[in-house]
């Protein structure tokens, strides 16, 4: 993986100096070298961690045609068989780089082409002679990229700390104060102007016209008329052939892939699969003191059934703050949980072995593994059966409590039978749960911003235009596709994914989240995901023959990092404090109405204390975060000399036409 930037306008400065700061910023992604390319229009700038091709990989790269030069950040793992396609059409390549071949394949056959492709990446590529910039992420969005629009020009890079190396910045008041009621505007980021590039589809910029054209690639799709599945079994049997194939074009590379390895199933059935295919991969584990959220002994059960190396790292009180710091200036967005910083702390573990790691995002998203997906089945239970008759599934739905999830994000002493009361009263779907209702919201936040505030008939327009969520035919396609394309993307694979690991410098690759094995999970049926009340029937099945069968068998336990530190001292500390200097960065609030919500909530009981703490969470997260971009420009200079121009003494990628 890399880092990527790029600059494009009717006159483009680009000088040492910002050639500096923005391969300072993106070092963490690309310690391995960096290149760069620029004219009166255009400049490009690319960080590197070599993984495939050490020798001649480095970038910009220029098509066979010479007409558009392009970085890429990811991993194309079928380049080589586009590659020989490419070149028995006449196609020649200049290195052995499969971000070589995205480009070609571009040039060649235009931008449908790359719909099919099988990888995680995110490319800029610029057109010379038509003067047009297009860009875009792969279909689930694994790998980042924002775009900064000015008035005649725009900024693209893999993180906003890069746009904000060169650029100054305000805060986006409507990212945030919609954020504190759970609903996060769509693409949009806590600094005015910066977006998310929206997955699955390219974009088209003319310099010249300053002007944007859009296509929906459509690479995903719930379409259960496309793949016949006659049985469980058969499906069973393709998509363990599926996974296969996705593990396997995974393993690729010029340096030593190992593996996440948590307590559940997921990263435990593509531990299972490396080794089926004859790896024997190093694990990597975070354990918690607290036993409520550890699973290091499931884990350790997985790692010696396999016969693999197995590092298990503690998360505790005395590294979690350091953790948790770096997790929230990696995410570049406040955060309602410490849990970022639990993967941080992995992150870290498995880089000082590795350069890459498989992981096991997107398993729930797509296989139906959360609580609400089992919600959303009795749900339809009880609307095709009375009440009375549906008590025994009732019980033994509460008992299972459909998931650990519940009871923190709503309180340890949550009723979960009001979660299925919710159902009912149109609480629906769940990934909608508010931290504080609209009601409340409008009373602390004073009216001069109340109007800012998402409407439901805002939240319900953006999920209609969402790409294809009219392909959904059930109810649960169209809750997955929610997860998939909300929480997957805006904070499952941001702070628990690919930001964690590029902090330290480690590229995760995600098998689940592969074209083939996604498209045939959105073409089956829901009682092929959700058979009875068990979750991830399909996986379980698989997992029996390469797991424990105890560990096969394990329902869901998400992942967590303890909040019981913020109890300490020292997390005392750290939330008055940055909640304090808060009140001077975000002087829209009513500080005055938020200090009575917290005094009248002090000594209540867990489930008031838990929500009011994630609303201190949330706003010192913030100010944290401000204060660490202010903190990173003031030492800009200091840091460009002891890491830029070292870098730039090794002789630096420079593509001259």
């Amino acid at each position: 993986m890399c880092g990527i930037w790029g600059e494009f306008g009717p006159q483009v400065n680009f000088d040492r100096s910002k050639l500096q700061r923005t391969v300072t910023s993106l070092f963490h992604r690309g310690p391995d070298g960096f290149g760069y390319y620029s004219t009166d229009n255009c400049a490009l700038v690319h960080t590197r961690l070599s993984i495939i091709d050490f020798a001649t990989g480095g970038q910009p790269l220029v098509s066979y045609d010479k007409n558009v030069i392009g970085i890429v950040n990811g991993e194309i793992y079928d380049y080589q068989k586009i590659k020989k396609e490419l070149q028995s059409e006449g196609v020649y390549f200049n290195t052995n780089s499969d971000s070589e071949v995205l480009l070609n394949l571009f040039v060649k056959k235009g931008i449908s082409a790359l719909k099919n492709i099988h990888g995680e990446y995110a490319y800029i590529f610029y057109d010379l002679a038509k003067k047009r910039v297009y860009f875009g992420r792969d279909p689930f969005g694994v790998k980042p990229l924002y775009i900064l629009k000015k008035n005649n020009s725009i900024v693209l890079a893999s993180e906003i700390k890069a746009i904000l190396a060169n650029e100054t910045y305000e805060i986006n008041t409507n990212y945030l104060i919609n954020y504190i009621c759970s609903f996060i505007p769509p693409m949009e980021t806590l600094f005015q102007n910066i977006q998310h590039v929206y997955p699955d589809r390219s974009y088209e910029y003319d310099i010249t016209k300053n002007r944007f054209i859009e296509t929906a690639l459509e690479s995903l799709k719930f379409d259960q008329t496309r793949i016949k599945h006659t049985t469980k079994e058969e499906a069973t049997y393709k998509l363990e052939l599926a996974l296969k194939n996705s593990v396997k074009r995974r393993l690729v590379a010029d340096v030593e892939v190992g593996s996440y390895l948590s307590g559940g199933i997921d990263s435990a059935l593509m531990l299972g699969l490396m080794c089926e295919q004859g790896a024997r991969p190093k694990a990597f584990t975070v354990s918690f003191e607290d036993k409520q959220y550890d699973e290091s002994h499931k884990a350790m059960a997985v790692a010696k059934h396999l016969g693999v190396k197995h590092e298990i790292v503690v998360l505790s009180q005395q590294n979690f703050f350091d953790h948790l710091g770096q997790s929230i200036v990696a995410f570049e967005s406040p955060i309602i949980n410490p849990h970022g910083a639990a993967k941080n702390l992995l992150s870290s573990l498995a880089s000082k072995h590795l350069k890459v790691v498989l992981s096991g995002e997107g398993a729930d998203e797509l296989f139906a593994g959360y609580a609400h997906h089992r919600l959303n089945k009795l749900d339809r239970f009880l609307a095709r059966h009375p009440l009375f008759a549906a008590e025994k599934v009732i019980n033994s739905f509460i008992e299972k409590r459909a998931g650990t999830g519940s009871k923190y994000l709503c309180g340890k002493d949550y009723p979960f039978e009001a979660e299925i009361k919710a159902i009912f009263d149109g609480e629906y779907p769940g990934q909608f749960k508010r931290l504080i209702n609209e009601k409340n919201a409008r009373y602390l936040f004073g009216k001069e911003i109340k109007n800012l505030i998402a409407s439901s008939t805002q939240k319900i327009k953006y999920l209609a235009e969402m790409d294809n969520i009219t392909e959904c035919k059930n109810q649960l396609s169209y809750q997955l596709w929610l997860d998939i394309r909300l929480d997957l993307l805006h904070y499952i694979l941001a702070n628990l994914g690919d930001r964690q690991e590029m902090s330290n410098s480690i590229e995760g690759r995600t098998p689940f989240l592969d074209l083939e094995v996604a498209n045939l999970a959105m073409s089956y049926p829901a009682n092929f995901l959700i058979s009875g009340l068990t979750e991830k029937y399909l996986l379980k099945e698989i997992s029996k023959k390469y797991l424990p069968l105890k560990n096969a068998n394990e329902s869901k336990h998400a992942f967590f990092a303890p909040e019981d530190y913020f109890k300490s001292k020292t997390g005392e500390v750290f939330l008055n404090s940055y909640l304090s200097d808060a009140k001077g960065l975000l002087k829209f609030l009513n500080w005055s109405k938020i200090d009575r919500l917290f005094q009248y909530t002090a000594g209540e009981g867990d489930t008031k204390n838990s929500e009011t703490n994630t609303l201190k969470l949330l706003l010192a997260s913030t100010s944290y975060l401000l204060q660490e971009i202010k903190k990173a420009t003031k030492s800009s200079q200091k840091l460009q000399n002891s890491f830029s121009d070292a870098i730039i003494k090794g002789e630096p990628h420079v593509v001259i036409l």
